[in-house]
């Protein structure tokens, strides 16, 4: 899919490095046929002694060179850094955004040709090769612009194809849901230190539950709920904990709080449509 192809990544802050990496690992392409920017040299000796790929300052360069552009820069970013890249894109080309909120319309409207672009939003479990994406497709992406996201994005770990609309309910479950499990993995351990338990004993037993919790999860076949009710035995400590929650009603907060990155996933992208829109 990808043997006579070029690869440009801008932006080599921790997404656009796990995204190399994976395609890397991966063997979709060579080192040498992938070439990354960023604003620094420093930042690109940083990048270039973990990968073996090439390296650039020159963003108009990698647009001339590569057949796939992927821009993983920040989305306050993302319009100054096209303005000046505007007409240098090829209809050919394929661009993949995995800036949050920066919708394909205003990657369309900036590019100013009719190529093909894909939005999509990784999450940073992706550093580690196990990220949960989801991506849509621009007005022009057609199923085989699509194949060549889902191979990236599968390098570091799964994805999905969604519409468009639905990535900013994507961002609030998987984008931004990892911060609610470190959250409450902050909460266990102050917990566990509150009832008498060192902090490095608290810290490594929290992790190594979290990380059993989920493989049984992934592994067992059960969902969650019923692997909740295994272990809630009538009057044991599971039981009083959960009644405590559901008290407090825990599972509503969380409701709550994924809808409010929801609708901040929507103004920034609101934002972006007003600020395209001549």
């Amino acid at each position: 899919m990808f043997a006579d192809k070029r690869l440009g990544l801008i932006g080599a802050g921790n997404m656009g490095r796990a995204l190399l990496r994976g395609v890397l690992h991966g063997g979709l392409l060579d080192g040498d046929r992938v070439l990354a920017s960023a604003r620094t040299q420093s930042r690109l000796d940083a990048l270039r002694a973990r990968l073996p790929v090439r390296t650039t300052l020159d963003n108009a360069r990698l647009v001339g060179e590569a057949d796939l552009v992927i821009l993983a820069v920040k989305p306050q970013d993302m319009a100054g850094m096209l303005t000046p890249l505007r007409g240098k894109f090829r209809p050919e080309q394929v661009v993949i955004s995995i800036a949050a909120g920066v919708s394909t319309r205003f990657l369309e409207e900036r590019i100013g040709c009719d190529l093909p672009v894909l939005r999509a939003m990784p999450n940073t479990p992706a550093i580690v090769g196990q990220g949960a994406s989801a991506y849509c497709r621009g007005r022009f992406a057609t199923a085989e612009h699509a194949l060549w996201t889902q191979s990236v994005l599968d390098s570091v770990g799964i994805a999905v194809e969604v519409a468009e609309h639905q990535l900013d309910a994507i961002t609030a479950v998987s984008g931004t849901g990892p911060a609610y499990f470190y959250y409450m993995m902050e909460a266990l351990v102050a917990a566990g230190c509150e009832l008498g338990l060192s902090t490095s004993l608290a810290k490594r037993l929290v992790k190594q539950t979290l990380l059993g919790a989920a493989r049984l999860v992934m592994d067992s076949g059960e969902e969650p709920d019923q692997l909740r009710a295994r272990v809630t035995s009538k009057g044991g400590t599971t039981e009083a904990a959960i009644a405590n929650l559901e008290r407090d009603q825990y599972a509503r907060i969380v409701v709550q709080a994924v809808q409010a990155a929801a609708r901040r996933s929507a103004e920034l992208g609101s934002a972006h449509v007003q600020e395209a829109t001549p």
